[in-house]
């Protein structure tokens, strides 16, 4: 299962619910916290999403327990009007078993230009693997 943004976010809490149907896991860029970023302590007239949405989205968890083997990348440019702040991340990766956190440096939301690229240095220091590798070693584990 691959999930971006808002969509890595529920990839993992589908993950944590359902664990027997995900073999592997790729979140770009997940969108953690959503709730508490958006929505907590605003009053509903400033909510951009129907009262529907923001009650469901109150009811999962922030932050998936990760219970499959997880890859997660996330750019040092990303923040929490895109997508999740680094420091976001950092807390998660910290608290949780992810096979591997690739944290790319000059990269935000869109994780431009490494999502396109077919070689990555990560400021000239590690080799950071591409979208395409890291998707060919998750089918075929």
């Amino acid at each position: 299962m691959v999930g971006y943004s808002f969509g890595g976010l529920l990839a993992g809490i589908l993950a944590e619910s359902q664990p027997d149907i995900i073999a592997n896991m790729l979140l770009l860029a997940p969108a953690i916290d959503n709730f508490s970023r958006n929505y907590e302590g605003h009053d509903p007239p400033r909510w951009q999403m129907p009262r529907d949405y923001v009650e469901e989205l109150k009811s999962y968890p922030a932050r998936p327990r990760i219970v499959r083997p997880t890859t997660l990348v996330h750019g040092w440019l990303d923040d929490d009007n895109g997508g999740s702040a680094p420091w976001r991340i950092q807390e998660w990766a910290a608290e949780q078993p992810f096979r591997n956190v690739f944290m790319l440096s000059g990269v935000g939301h869109s994780l431009e230009p490494w999502l396109s690229a077919a070689s990555w240095k990560n400021d000239g220091s590690d080799n950071i693997p591409t979208f395409h590798q890291i998707v060919t070693e998750l089918v075929s584990t």
